[in-house]
């Protein structure tokens, strides 16, 4: 259901973009899914990632709501995950970023992530692999002992 309220607060955001005219809110939309053209440039490395959150969240949902897929744990698994990964993409990359493009001097400046950044992401996420393998551990400890 998360899905659906996302999706239609997606196609809100692009009524009000576009019917308003609005160059903050209509400017951002075209960066993140078409690129914008400035000064003879054309940025655009965020339209890949937009349009992988358009076609993961499509499939996913569409896994999820046709009854044999739902009821096929393997179909489960990947609408499931090509659906987390769709809205990852489209909050974690899309809202954050997006956000500040163009920014209020209408100037374009086009986001790299730096070596440290790349690092301090993978150490985070290598972190919570960590805990999560360690609580599956005493989960799996509990359930042996209660078995036996």
């Amino acid at each position: 259901y998360a899905a659906i309220i996302n999706a239609f607060f997606l196609m809100l955001e692009f009524f009000v973009g576009f019917y308003s005219d609005i160059p903050g809110h209509k400017h951002t939309l075209l960066y993140l899914f078409t690129g914008l053209e400035h000064g003879g440039h054309v940025y655009n490395n965020l339209v890949p990632f937009s349009w992988g959150f358009v076609v993961l969240s499509t499939i996913g949902f569409a896994l999820l709501c046709i009854p044999y897929t739902r009821r096929n744990d393997l179909w489960l698994a990947v609408g499931s995950a090509s659906l987390f990964v769709g809205l990852w993409l489209d909050k974690g990359i899309g809202f954050v970023l997006g956000g500040f493009v163009p920014n209020p001097l209408e100037e374009i400046t086009e986001y790299y992530p730096t070596l440290n950044e790349i690092m301090i992401t993978i150490a985070v996420w290598a972190t919570g692999f960590f805990i999560l393998t360690i609580l599956y551990k005493i989960a799996v400890g509990v359930e042996h002992e209660v078995e036996a």
